[in-house]
């Protein structure tokens, strides 16, 4: 997989542009023709007297350059018993082997384009100013097996055993004896951590015994009472090199103050899971149930955010010292005759992050994508009309509950900006507002349905709703990314069987 993205900078709000006399004469040129900007920003003869913000039509932004390229091969191996008696197991094997590239740089806009390359020298049309470029290889070894046994007709034990051990390491790429020309003063090294001398080469690995075990009592045919309990793991890993050193640099200096504990590397993620429930089904089995409830501890719970600044977009991975999630679900389907159902399914979550050290002063706040509640409900038809041909249909409605995506949920916090405009009024933000409302939508499909042919029409999104599919924040950058939700959708879908 390759994958590059080309880009216009966000950095003419710092003003590291403001001397290059490309950032000089577009300014001159956009401001005698009388263009404006939205307020508060503001564009005047020079750059120094400007208010400038990120993406502007000026060449004062800079550029951004992404490439993030992949090779992997995986191999997996798997052997079962015969089914039918009452014990039976599998085992197996896997392997991966991955190899990633990760480079993020700005440049410098001369007004000639992008030079589509990880680093271009001083004398280039569009130099590297800041780069972080890392090479990532992983080799994955997992070893699995599972068992079960029906002591009764009515009693079955589960237990399987996974065993993964991960090995990591990174290589920074970026040129150790290049510099900038404006960034951070100009005539420094691409990378701030190449300050303090070259970035060694690192290496981890991380590895988790995950056993799970399961209880089922099914006393009559319609009728079934279960129990688990297993561990979960998620490899921990780098982040690209040299990210702590800019969050130390750019947001834990005293004019913010952020204490935020960034690494250049994050730990595994664990997780402790329980749940206990019931299913079943009803009046002839026309109407099945499921209902349960789950308790999950996680560790190290791996958060994956952005960080804007002077230094363009950081993506970091953190971890969340300790969660919580208590929670139930639900689902029903009840055939009203033999060619229209309804169906419901919900789950409520009550989540609660215990400790953060990645970003103190969160603790009590709900864990981030976690919604408080959702809901799925709707009828499903298809009713014959003649030999071989069939009316079909399906309504939903989906309601997703209020959900933060971050941990920085509420209370007022120092900005960038503060040191830029060295205002507290203009450097102060508060993430109450990120915090998406509850909303629902409604989805419809009908059409006609024959033996060899299948004809429908779609709505996504029926009524239109506006919603808020992510909010991305940036806590010390006073902003977030915010994508709105799919507006309505519809078509009309033919699907021909041979």
């Amino acid at each position: 997989m390759e994958q590059r993205l080309e880009a216009d900078g966000a950095v003419a709000a710092f003003g590291f542009f403001n001397s290059s006399p490309e950032c000089i004469q577009s300014v001159s040129d956009l401001s005698s023709q009388g263009l404006t900007l939205p307020s508060p920003l503001f564009l005047a003869p020079t750059p120094g007297d400007s208010i400038l913000g990120a993406f502007s039509p000026t060449l004062c932004d800079g550029t951004q350059f992404q490439v993030r390229n992949q090779e992997d091969i995986s191999l997996e191996i798997r052997l079962a018993s015969d089914t039918g008696g009452p014990f039976e197991w599998s085992v197996g094997g896997y392997y991966l082997a991955l190899e990633r590239r990760v480079a993020v740089g700005i440049g410098y806009d001369r007004g000639r384009g992008i030079v589509p390359q990880i680093f271009n020298d001083q004398d280039s049309d569009n130099p590297t100013e800041q780069l972080s470029d890392d090479t990532f290889n992983t080799d994955v070894f997992a070893f699995f097996g599972s068992a079960e046994y029906s002591f009764t007709d009515s009693l079955t034990l589960s237990a399987a055993l996974r065993y993964d051990r991960e090995k990591r390491k990174v290589s920074n790429n970026v040129p150790v004896d290049a510099t900038n020309q404006f960034l951070r003063g100009g005539d420094v090294p691409l990378n701030i951590a190449l300050e303090d001398g070259p970035i060694p080469d690192q290496s981890r690995t991380f590895d988790e015994i995950q056993p799970r075990v399961s209880l089922a009592y099914t006393p009559t045919d319609n009728f079934t009472a279960f129990a688990s309990w297993g561990v979960g793991f998620k490899s921990g890993g780098f982040n690209n090199q040299g990210s702590q050193a800019i969050i130390e640099e750019t947001f834990n200096q005293p004019a913010i103050n952020a204490q935020l504990n960034i690494f250049d590397n994050y730990e595994k993620e664990t997780s402790n899971a329980f749940e206990i429930g019931i299913k079943g089904n009803l009046f002839s089995n026309t109407l099945t149930y499921e209902l349960a409830g789950y308790y999950t501890v996680v560790d190290d719970l791996q958060f994956f955010e952005f960080y804007a600044g002077p230094f363009g977009i950081l993506r970091v991975v953190s971890n969340i010292d300790e969660v919580e999630l208590l929670g139930i679900e639900g689902a029903v389907n009840y055939s009203v005759t033999d060619t229209v159902d309804i169906f419901a399914s919900f789950n409520v979550t009550d989540s609660e992050i215990k400790e953060n050290n990645a970003r103190p002063g969160t603790e009590g706040g709900e864990s981030p994508y976690t919604p408080d509640y959702t809901l799925n409900a709707g009828i499903n038809v298809d009713q014959p009309i003649s030999e071989g041909l069939a009316i079909t249909g399906r309504l939903d409605y989906i309601l997703t509950g209020s959900t933060t995506f971050h941990t920085a949920q509420a209370g007022d916090r120092p900005t960038i900006f503060n040191v830029v405009f060295g205002s507290e009024f203009l450097g102060t933000a508060n993430y109450t507002n990120s915090i998406r409302d509850s909303f629902g939508v409604v989805n419809l499909r009908a059409g006609i349905r024959a033996e060899h042919w299948e004809l429908q029409a779609f709505a996504e999104n029926l009524f239109d709703k506006e919603y808020l599919d992510e909010v991305i924040p940036a806590p010390e950058f006073g902003g977030s990314f915010v994508s709105p939700g799919g507006r309505r959708y519809y078509g009309i879908l033919a699907r021909f069987n041979f």
